[in-house]
């Protein structure tokens, strides 16, 4: 398991020498802590979920997770699998294929074949059932970091890469005080570990995904 947020924050303090000291505010510290967890989560795609079983909305052509199927921590579209066919949607078509195949693709009803971002909150589906859904479907999608409740509160990220949070929050706090050359220093670790951090992410996403299809 990896560090609690009240570990990583002892962690902070010592790399800032306010170690007993509190110069630096918990309040501070675990917002800033919270902005790390997002960026993280948000950059690596670190986060996949699953939600199951979801009704298909009639006569919607772009999807808005959030609103449309009430998925708060929704971040992107991973896949899609109708149950009604037992099937995988294809991702490999943009929306300028789908015009390519049918002008109007917008108002062409049948069973969905095709998904495709439309824009950071939309997917949009081609063909749509209309005003007659039928069955449900699975989407794969990436997810936004939740909040962190309390000093127990752990990371949903890989426990030999906390000391990202480390790294991000030291920066933070630096640059708040105006240390601009000591807080570059940890930036600096925390873009090369996080770029390292985020190959491996999809690598292993990627692979998960192949033993789903």
């Amino acid at each position: 398991m990896g560090q609690t947020r009240g570990q990583l924050k002892t962690i902070v303090r010592t790399n800032l020498d306010d170690a007993g000291v509190t110069f630096y505010q918990d309040i501070d510290l675990n917002d800033s802590m919270q902005d790390a967890y997002d960026d993280v989560c948000c950059l690596s795609q670190c986060i996949v979920k699953i939600a199951d079983n979801l009704n298909w909305v009639a006569n919607v052509v772009y999807y808005n997770p959030a609103s449309d199927l009430s998925l708060s921590d929704y971040l992107g579209p991973v896949a899609i699998f109708n149950y009604n066919t037992n099937r995988w949607l294809r991702d490999d078509l943009t929306l300028r294929d789908f015009d390519r195949i049918q002008r109007n693709w917008e108002n062409w009803q049948g069973t969905p074949q095709f998904w495709s971002p439309s824009d950071p909150l939309h997917f949009a589906i081609a063909p749509n059932y209309g005003s007659i859904p039928q069955g449900t479907f699975k989407l794969v999608y990436w997810a936004i970091a939740p909040q962190l409740v309390d000093d127990s509160s752990v990371f949903l990220i890989a426990s030999d890469v906390n000391n990202l949070i480390e790294f991000y929050c030291t920066a933070d706090m630096l640059e708040q005080v105006q240390e601009y050359q000591k807080a570059g220093d940890f930036w600096e670790k925390y873009f090369s570990s996080l770029d390292e951090y985020s190959a491996r992410v999809k690598a292993n996403n990627k692979s998960d995904l192949l033993m789903r299809v």
